[in-house]
């Protein structure tokens, strides 16, 4: 039986190759990253990410912190993400296997 949820941690250091002009001096993660990470997680509870009919990225992430990504309704073809950074919650949406 597949569990409801999973989490799985993930953090970008400021020497990853997306973060160079993404801004100098101020690197942010791009969002594209976050997708991944989302995707990699869903593969880990053996889905695959088919799309994102709804996401929101609520406050940008920064290089070095330690990012949690939630995925929920795991026994069905969509569900729930959260992205959290200490608890706080930087993303949102919903994914489509």
């Amino acid at each position: 039986m597949l569990a409801e949820a999973l989490t799985a941690k993930f953090r970008i250091e400021h020497t990853h190759p997306a973060l160079q002009g993404h801004f100098p001096d101020n690197p942010i993660v791009p969002a594209v990253l976050l997708v991944g990470f989302v995707a990699e997680t869903l593969v880990r509870a053996g889905k695959q990410l088919r799309g994102l009919p709804r996401m929101k990225f609520l406050r940008p992430v920064r290089a070095a912190e330690c990012i949690e990504v939630k995925v929920r309704q795991l026994q069905s073809a969509t569900g729930a993400i959260e992205v959290e950074i200490d608890g706080e919650l930087v993303a949102k949406g919903e994914w489509l296997s």
